[in-house]
């Protein structure tokens, strides 16, 4: 069986090509060596949104605590991030977070179970205690 000329030369050609870069301009990316706040100890994910990076998620490190209830409020991770005076677009409170996969991980999981297998038990116990009372010394009879 005879090899034709067209064939290896066709493969020597295409290897030729593999290896060469097909340009030899540099990429620009604004922002490369800026903190990330997914990576931040204080970055707080929105457990109802779709992504890990949503921009709904919140910064621990910033946020308004109500006097009658005690609850505290945090701000927004893009409002931190394109206010001055806050975090800044530097990211100048950046902590970096040294357990980030723990953190990813959590977020997964929580994400991901089915909400009735973390009601269920609950409604199960009310059910329960609410068709066997027993005795509760506070009852009013």
């Amino acid at each position: 069986m005879k090899v034709g000329f067209f064939r290896p030369a066709f493969f020597f050609l295409l290897r030729q090509t593999l290896d060469v870069p097909m340009h030899n301009a540099k990429s620009i990316i604004t922002n490369k060596n800026i903190p990330v706040c997914r990576n931040c100890v204080f970055y707080k994910p929105d457990i109802y949104g779709d992504d890990f990076s949503s921009r709904y998620s919140k910064c621990g490190k910033f946020g308004e605590k109500n006097i009658l209830t005690g609850k505290i409020t945090y701000k927004y991770v893009d409002i931190c991030r394109e206010n001055e005076t806050l975090c800044g677009k530097e990211g100048k409170y950046f902590e970096k977070e040294e357990q980030i996969n723990w953190k990813l991980m959590k977020y997964i999981v929580i994400k991901n179970v089915p909400y009735g297998i973390l009601v269920l038990p609950f409604f199960f116990i009310l059910l329960v205690s609410n068709l066997y009372p027993g005795d509760n010394p506070g009852e009013i009879k």
